[in-house]
């Protein structure tokens, strides 16, 4: 079946390119006969060129056979106007409209269905919880925490001599008397799914599975010291910065718009909550302060030489640049790290600043086009199957799948479930706490299991978890 996008900007295009990479049957239109050219030669799906707002031209894109309508133009109004007209001419058309008022994120699913639209997607909101997302999961990709912390997942390149070198995994697994789990192996070449009889070299990077102990055992101690934070800067108090002070401070904002979620885990069950807000604008300084109590909130230039210095901001735990502007935020939050502060984020409008933003020293960047696209597929998908993490720069991503009841899954064993090359099974969680796999391991409704996957396997995994069609 079909998706249609309308709108071929930055997040329809990355839309369109990766639905289209996993597999899947789109369409775009675009109003823009230049950008609909541009769209043309750049993707490999069918682009119509017209007002996607007219009966005939969503009749050219094949409406009628879609099983989704997706509305990413910059315009609230258009957006909402063509799911509306998309509901009278198809009403089997699922309908998701890009929106930046958050009254319509908020509004009830009656509501939502009365104005013709299934779902809104809110840039600033999804870019905010990202950002917390990422401050929950702790420093660096070599560690990937679970939400029972059961099980850890680290990355480690293999050095000459190691343990893990120059024998197979069943005999490294064997001789160092450790449960693990080996999800993926990174060669020059690419990544595999392992099997027990692969031998890694060194030099290698291999993604392992297991118990806290188990893994700090054999790789060391985990990189996890001083991770709860007790004061966070926030550099921009536009709604983005806004809305993360709230999922931070958990005002009833925050807990509504669903952003409170890991606060725990940044700030520790009854760790202090210093929020601080940097913002040029007197005006929207006496917004935040009326909106934002929690936070202490500085009316500063961000380019101010004196800023780090003169407001004592050198001995927070960590820094977030979250203004409009995304070569400001880099330099900023580079700056931060030079002031003392130990993690430094940056907002960016798309990730072509990440391999910067490394040789800055700073420690991470969130596109805001990538949330918008990722938080569409994990709809796309129908809440069964989302992704916890990605490994953007590898081309893997760790899902999560839950058995529902009455699944064809039930009581099935692993060994059979006729998985796709390149994906593997690496933990069932059941009634909370999280375990191994094994071969012979049965599956049972409301299990979840945590799928390794690079993403070439997506679409098999969508086919074998979700069924055909999706």
């Amino acid at each position: 079946m079909r998706t249609i996008i309308l709108g071929a900007g930055a997040a329809g295009l990355q839309l369109a390119r990766r639905l289209s990479e996993e597999g899947k049957d789109v369409a775009l239109i675009e109003r823009d006969p230049d950008v609909a050219r541009v769209a043309a030669n750049a993707l490999d799906c069918l682009v119509v060129q017209g007002d996607g707002s007219l009966p005939e031209i969503l009749e050219r894109a094949g409406t009628s056979k879609a099983t989704h309508f997706i509305a990413l133009t910059g315009s609230d109004e258009l957006n909402i106007v063509t799911c509306s007209v998309v509901a009278a001419e198809h009403p089997g058309t699922a309908r998701i409209a890009r929106v930046r008022n958050s009254y319509f994120t908020k509004l009830e699913p009656s509501r939502r269905s009365f104005m013709g639209v299934d779902r809104f997607v809110n840039p600033d909101i999804e870019t905010a919880r990202a950002f917390i997302a990422m401050v929950a999961r702790g420093p660096g990709e070599s560690l990937v925490r679970f939400e029972d912390e059961d099980l850890v997942l680290r990355s480690t390149r293999l050095a000459p001599g190691s343990s893990l070198a120059g024998r197979s995994l069943r005999e490294s697994r064997a001789a160092l008397g450790r449960n693990f789990l080996a999800a993926a192996l990174e060669r020059e070449d690419g990544v595999e799914v392992p099997s027990g009889e692969t031998s890694p070299a060194a030099g290698e990077t291999l993604y392992l599975l297991g118990a806290p102990a188990d893994l700090d055992a054999m790789l060391g101690e985990a990189p996890q010291a001083d991770e709860r934070c007790s004061k966070i800067v926030i550099a921009g108090g536009g709604s983005i910065g806004r809305y993360i002070a709230e999922g931070f401070l958990g005002t009833s904002e925050g807990a509504e718009l669903g952003l409170s979620r890991g606060r725990g885990r940044i700030f520790g069950r009854k760790g202090r909550r210093n929020i601080v807000i940097v913002e040029r604008s007197m005006e929207t300084c006496k917004l935040l302060a009326r909106e934002v109590p929690g936070a202490l909130v500085l009316n500063r230039e961000l380019g101010d030489e004196e800023l780090f210095l003169e407001e004592g901001l050198g001995d927070a735990d960590l820094f977030l640049a979250v203004t409009q502007d995304q070569e400001l935020n880099l330099l900023t939050a580079a700056r931060a790290k030079d002031a003392g502060i130990r993690r430094c984020l940056a907002l960016s409008e798309n990730n072509c600043y990440s391999e910067l933003a490394a040789r800055l020293g700073v420690d991470g960047v969130i596109s805001v086009k990538s949330n918008v696209v990722s938080s569409i597929v994990e709809y796309l998908r129908g809440g069964a199957l989302r992704t916890l993490h990605s490994f953007y720069d590898r081309g893997i991503k760790i899902l999560e799948f839950l058995v529902p009841e009455g699944s064809e899954l039930h009581g099935a064993a692993i060994r059979d479930l006729k998985l796709p090359r390149g994906a593997l099974v690496i933990y069932v969680n059941r009634l909370g706490r999280s375990a191994l796999p094994a071969g012979d391991t049965r599956l049972a409704s409301g299990d979840r299991l945590g799928i390794f996957t690079s993403m070439e396997a997506i679409r098999g995994v969508e086919e074998l978890f979700l069924g055909e069609g999706r």
